[in-house]
């Protein structure tokens, strides 16, 4: 973690962030506000310890300017006081401080504090694990990853066997993985990087627009199937929609699917079973829809939702979430599924 220790008082700064040092972090100091906006705008910092009281730009100065800005959203602030200064600490807390320290400074409760600082920081980073063949795109993505307002945590590997190992250790949240790797396995490697985390995302990069190829990668459970050369943001678009338990089919794959699709005469003996409200929210899932959408547009609770969905995989003899948009891309017409 960067923190940064902002102090007029060059002996209690030094000491301060000689012990941050020795639990393992990345410190900067400073001696100024002025000076920590400055490390602050070229830098990115976790965490600013800044002293309440420093002359000019004080720490609440630092803390105000801070929270004005939305790009500062990842800072975490912990202004330092005295004991005879506590109106200062709550003045703090209330103008979005994340929480203070009083002088002397106790190290176990500063440990204490950066442990759940951390904490806090991991359950808010999206683990994206990366396996690309072309290294322009793996440095292409991982730049747009790194740049975007999310937080990211990103890996990359070269082959399946690699991804799965990884995966194994880091437990991702989202797969990126490419089509041209591994062709034949991908069966195998869909099964298998489920097992390391039943609810990882698998994001298929493509090289064309493959209509039975993309059909083929959602029944063994992908994601998102979209073209490599995707635009930056909608790459961060499918990301989000993925992570939030909605599926993507890209543009070009879906215009190659609808614009010839019929309606089969076997589709009515499949769907007799369902009930009215079972093809709505089908049809809901073929339009990418999340839980929390399909909820909101049917007036119906999220649990609701989910166990419409256990019942239309039981009745249609379906795995998971990715086989029933498969199911409907292939038997839904355009107008159908809108």
């Amino acid at each position: 973690m960067n923190v940064l220790v902002v102090d007029d008082n060059e002996d209690c700064r030094m000491v301060l962030a000689g012990f941050i040092r020795t639990i393992g972090h990345n410190v900067v100091e400073c001696g100024n506000g002025n000076d920590a906006l400055e490390m602050i705008s070229s830098r990115v910092f976790q965490l600013v310890i800044a002293d309440i009281r420093m002359p000019k730009f004080s720490g609440m100065d630092l803390l105000v300017e801070l929270s004005s800005s939305p790009t500062n959203d990842g800072v975490h602030v912990v202004l330092v006081t005295g004991y005879g200064d506590m109106e200062s600490a709550i003045q703090a807390l209330r103008a979005g401080a994340y929480d203070y320290l009083l002088k002397p400074i106790d190290v176990r409760q500063l440990a204490t504090l950066i442990k759940k600082i951390e904490k806090s920081l991991e359950d808010s980073v999206i683990k994206v694990l990366l396996t690309v063949k072309c290294r322009y795109c793996m440095e292409g993505l991982k730049s747009t990853l790194n740049k975007s307002e999310a937080h990211f945590s990103i890996l990359d590997t070269n082959t399946l066997d690699e991804c799965l190992t990884q995966a194994k250790k880091s437990k991702p949240h989202i797969v990126i993985v490419d089509s041209l790797i591994g062709a034949g396995q991908e069966t195998s490697f869909f099964a298998n990087i489920r097992e390391t985390n039943i609810d990882v995302k698998i994001i298929v990069l493509a090289s064309n627009a493959d209509k039975l190829k993309a059909l083929d990668y959602f029944k063994k459970g992908a994601n998102a199937y979209l073209l490599k050369n995707t635009n930056i943001n909608e790459i961060l678009h499918v990301i989000n929609k993925v992570m939030d338990g909605g599926q993507y089919l890209d543009p070009a794959v879906a215009e190659n699917f609808l614009d010839e699709r019929e309606v089969k005469t076997a589709i009515s003996s499949e769907y007799s079973m369902l009930t009215k409200q079972e093809m709505k929210i089908l049809q809901l899932l073929g339009q990418g829809k999340t839980n929390k959408e399909m909820a909101k547009e049917l007036y119906l609770s999220i649990g609701t939702i989910k166990n419409y969905l256990s019942n239309i995989l039981r009745k249609l003899k379906l795995r998971n979430r990715s086989e029933a948009i498969a199911f409907t891309i292939k038997n839904f017409k355009q107008d159908e599924i809108e």
